[in-house]
């Protein structure tokens, strides 16, 4: 597959350092559209990160999908433990319905943290994807599609929906 074949983001997540960029129309846009790229650059690598990954998106996320950093207040709400995360929105060309939603979510665990989430007796909060130096990288999935069947967005959603082999094939842990 030819870099300038793919919508590749180099996704860099720096624990305790992160902080929320929210995508104005504009960035998204041009996020979206810049699949001959070889790499976007969401946030820039802190000296001493100790968590970074790039996620090369397939083909059929090169429009009308945005990826957000999720800030330390929702990571705290939401997902107990997480020293990262890092979501992947579908947006729907009818929003009188439903909302963005939620392709994939990436999240990073220290292994302590995670063998604690993984023992509780709750449901998964994702597969791993892998483990490297202390650290669980950790995808979430969407379970069903959530656009009426039949519609564009359905369609769309279901176009762009992945699966696990094709998320730890696009994923790979920076070295340091």
């Amino acid at each position: 597959m030819r870099p300038a074949s793919v919508l590749s983001l180099l996704l860099v997540v720096a624990a305790c350092r992160m902080e929320r960029r929210e995508p104005t129309a504009d960035s998204t846009r041009a996020a979206a559209t810049r699949a001959d790229s070889a790499a976007v650059e969401l946030s820039p690598l802190p000296p001493d990160s100790a968590i970074a990954w790039k996620f090369v998106p397939p083909v059929t996320w090169a429009e009308r999908t945005r990826s957000v950093l999720v800030s330390a207040e929702e990571r705290a709400r939401y997902f107990q433990g997480a020293r990262a995360a890092q979501r992947f929105d579908y947006l729907p060309q009818d929003t009188t319905v439903v909302g963005a939603q939620t392709l994939l979510l990436i999240t990073v665990y220290d292994s302590v943290a995670w063998t604690a989430i993984d023992r509780a007796d709750e449901p998964p909060v994702g597969e791993v994807i892998t483990r490297e130096r202390g650290m669980v990288y950790v995808a979430s999935l969407p379970q069903s599609n959530p656009f009426a069947e039949g519609s564009a967005d359905f369609k769309d959603f279901a176009r762009r929906t992945i699966d696990i082999e094709q998320v730890r094939k696009g994923f790979q842990v920076a070295s340091s």
